[in-house]
């Protein structure tokens, strides 16, 4: 769009962040990749021109258990949890035993990897920004904040494909905004199979679905209609 302005990509900008995505590949793959030092760096960057710059910051949002069942999917060719046979092939049985102990096992606070704490960690440790204490647009999927330092669209994932080009072009206050190009789609990767298998037949226990809905960081984004419709799809019987 030659906006004239650098756009940088990042999952973590925040010191904490940083150290605790650096501790888990040195942990889950001996090593931390060369993307962790670019955040290093440009968190670093970001935070001492806090209040000297204006920033255009935009970040989505995701329920957490399919972000969480995506992530590990994004991740399973590169990270071994013990989830394969003794033929290398990946294991479904066990793949939802996993997903099922992990969402047992969900903190909100706690497990930075769950995503349902980053807007405290990155968005507040990095700008001093508290989403939560701005009013999200749950219907219409987005929302765009404006302050003295900063411009901030805050989109669904759910509703992306139908929202992006209007939410971008308020943000931007461009008419302009070319049509989304979609990238990095699991449909189209090599686990896109046992991915819609396991989606398709894992359950949810109810119990374990609401602990996770009724966070601050759910509550916050997702009408309670968009809430049930979650819990409902996760902990309903599948077909055998």
């Amino acid at each position: 769009m030659d906006l004239g302005r650098p756009i940088y990509h990042a999952h973590y900008l925040s010191a904490e962040g940083v150290r605790a995505a650096k501790s888990w590949h040195l942990e889950q793959q001996g090593k931390a990749p060369d993307s962790i030092t670019y955040y290093e760096v440009l968190g670093s960057k970001l935070r001492a021109n806090v209040g000297k710059v204006r920033f255009t910051i935009i970040t989505g949002v995701r329920e957490p258990i399919a972000r969480d069942i995506s992530n590990y999917f994004e991740l399973a060719d590169r990270i071994d949890r013990g989830l394969r046979n003794d033929d290398g092939s990946f294991d479904s049985a066990k793949i939802e035993r996993y997903f099922i102990d992990r969402f047992n096992r969900f903190a909100d606070e706690g497990d930075h990897y769950f995503g349902t704490n980053w807007f405290a960690r990155e968005l507040k440790g990095t700008f001093g920004i508290d989403i939560y204490s701005y009013p999200f647009d749950q219907e219409r999927g987005y929302t765009v904040i404006r302050k003295d330092s900063f411009d901030l669209l805050v989109y669904q994932f759910e509703k992306m494909t139908d929202i992006f080009p209007d939410a971008l072009a308020q943000l931007l206050g461009r008419d302009d905004v070319p049509a989304l190009a979609k990238r990095n789609v699991g449909n189209s990767k090599w686990y896109a199979g046992l991915y819609a298998d396991i989606e398709d037949s894992i359950v949810i226990p109810v119990g374990i679905c609401k602990r996770i809905y009724q966070t601050k960081y759910v509550e916050h984004f997702y009408s309670e209609e968009m809430i049930n419709r979650f819990l409902e799809y996760w902990s309903r019987p599948r077909k055998t």
